[in-house]
């Protein structure tokens, strides 16, 4: 489209119009170019920021990463060396420990359990519940009064199931303690007379030695008389008694040294 001019080479109206409005399309054009431009500049610094924080982060959590398989590795020092000290100090003490002393007199005279009572405690507070009863004005025009009465009702019978479920349970625990108590009072009867065979039954019966079992390959009873019993512990040397020395630096980690097995016994005698 052509540009329109006068006579006097001045452009007519329509032209200005037209020049004005492709001077304000430039300008728009370039406004939407540096807008764009400035986007894209914004968008690149937004990458690199993020780039950047990907890149510290990964660090503080490889550093963290170490940090915590550094805590680890004390921590599991520290339990191996707890774990070894424990196993010296149980090989040491394992003469010494006593377990429960029994009174096998008082055991003989001790009385048997009481028989329980058939109680009706669940029952009687339901029937007192029904017989306290009193319906209210608005259980009467409601017509909710046998309604309540049949639930007390109810409640009634299942205090009383509730009571013999409760007395059934009682028994069955006395019986159980009963025969306990039977046998008992017959064992000690048998170890105060020096029954021998009575002092295996209490051995199988509280199994003192399972705690050390593990030390030795077999143990060994020897009943020397009703009044002493001897008990031999063959120890298994290769595993009950450790083949190193294990202890904390003071950095707090492991140190391990190897020890002879005469060494070892030495410092066990």
């Amino acid at each position: 489209m052509g540009w329109n001019y006068d006579g006097r080479g001045n452009p007519s109206p329509a032209t200005k119009a037209r020049q004005s409005a492709a001077r304000r399309a430039a300008r728009e054009c370039a406004k939407a170019r540096r807008n764009l431009e400035r986007y894209q500049r914004q968008r690149e610094a937004e990458q690199r920021h993020k780039q950047r924080q990907s890149a510290l982060t990964m660090r503080e959590l490889a550093k963290e990463s170490k940090l915590r398989a550094k805590m680890q590795e004390l921590e599991l020092a520290k339990y191996e060396v707890q774990v070894y000290e424990n196993r010296i100090d149980c090989l040491l003490s394992v003469h010494k420990e006593c377990g429960e002393e029994w009174d096998w007199s008082l055991i003989r005279n001790s009385q048997p359990p009481i028989k329980p009572e058939k109680l009706n405690t669940h029952e009687i507070a339901a029937q007192l519940k029904l017989s306290q009863f009193k319906p209210t004005l608005c259980d009467k025009l409601f017509r909710r009064v046998k309604t309540k009465q049949a639930t007390l009702v109810k409640g009634v019978d299942e205090g009383r199931k509730t009571d013999i479920l409760n007395y059934n349970t009682a028994i069955s625990e006395y019986k159980e303690d009963y025969e306990n108590w039977q046998n008992l009072v017959e064992l000690s009867k048998q170890i105060i007379t020096g029954d021998i065979e009575a002092y295996i039954d209490v051995i199988d019966m509280e199994k003192p030695f399972d705690d050390i079992c593990e030390l030795g390959s077999m143990i060994e009873f020897d009943l020397v008389n009703n009044l002493t019993l001897g008990v031999t512990v063959y120890v298994n040397s290769e595993t009950a008694i450790p083949s190193e020395i294990k202890t904390l630096t003071k950095a707090g980690k492991l140190s391990r040294v190897s020890a002879s097995q005469s060494l070892l016994t030495r410092g066990l005698a």
